[in-house]
């Protein structure tokens, strides 16, 4: 894999960018990485290396779709201790931080803890969605997400920290996955993962923190592309001015506040899907 556009000097990432604006902050990542080159590179402090899906038990044959009952599905719950052990540890210090938890989960090979599997064994289907390992592992994910999310009320750093909550793609378009089906998972969305349309690009993406109004929602689209401006100005960015990015702040958004729309260096949202690989 070329990382060169990943170990360039000048490449701006977000913990650079947020060390920036203020020298204390702490900066860690958990989990997937994927990408090439390594997390201290982007200027993470503390990770789990350059990882990729097998580090979070993939098994790239039919196998990956069998049920397994595991105590640390995904590694969802060590994943989760480790990000715990970070926020006390910044709390404790009282520095500001920067986290990302790049889950295994929901990532084949499917897997979830027994009790989940069990709790959802007699649970009405849905229509698309009726597997019921992926459910608990889905389940399990939450339950997760909720340990990290109730330690941080507990260190009273609720009113002082903005939580983003979103997808890299869509689901698969089927379980077991297989090219051909008239609906997927996603529908009434078209298709899925490994495709550029709806199905494959539409993902969750929930944010919450100081300013943000309970319940709200936006019918903006917004990408990936826009999370760097928009974490810099919710942390307050005075100084740093990005040049040559496709990506505009969604803050005004967030805050309700009158906007003429997100400023992007050029119109629309882009997607694309490499049809052959070199």
């Amino acid at each position: 894999m070329n990382t060169d556009h990943i170990d360039h000097e000048g490449f701006t990432s977000i913990p650079k960018a947020l060390k920036k604006i203020n020298s204390q902050y702490r900066t860690a990542h958990f989990g997937k990485w994927g990408m090439g080159s390594n997390p201290s590179v982007l200027g993470y402090d503390i990770s789990d290396g350059p990882t990729k899906n097998k580090d979070g038990n993939f098994t790239n044959d039919k196998s990956q779709w069998i049920h397994t009952a595991k105590e640390d599905p995904k590694n969802i719950f060590s994943l989760t201790d480790r990000a715990i052990e970070f926020i006390k540890s910044s709390t404790a210090k009282a520095k500001p931080f920067y986290l990302q938890i790049s889950h295994y989960a929901v990532h084949a090979d499917i897997e979830s803890k027994e009790k989940s599997f069990n709790l959802l064994r007699d649970k009405p289907k849905g229509t698309q969605q009726k597997d019921q390992g992926f459910a608990a592992m889905t389940f399990d994910l939450d339950q997760g997400l909720g340990i990290l999310l109730k330690k941080i009320k507990e260190l009273d750093i609720e009113d002082n920290t903005y939580i983003i909550y979103m997808s890299d793609n869509g689901s698969v378009p089927n379980i077991p996955g297989a090219k051909k089906y008239e609906k997927s998972y996603n529908y009434p969305l078209s298709r899925g993962k490994w495709d550029a349309l709806e199905g494959g690009v539409r993902v969750p993406l929930i944010i919450a923190g100081p300013g943000i109004k309970s319940g709200s929602e936006s019918a903006t689209p917004v990408s990936g592309s826009d999370l760097l401006p928009t974490i810099l100005d919710l942390a307050g960015n005075k100084t740093i001015t990005l040049n040559e990015i496709d990506g505009g702040s969604f803050a005004p958004i967030l805050f309700n506040k009158n906007y003429e729309g997100i400023e992007r260096n050029v119109d629309g949202i882009f997607f694309m899907y490499p049809t052959e690989m070199a």
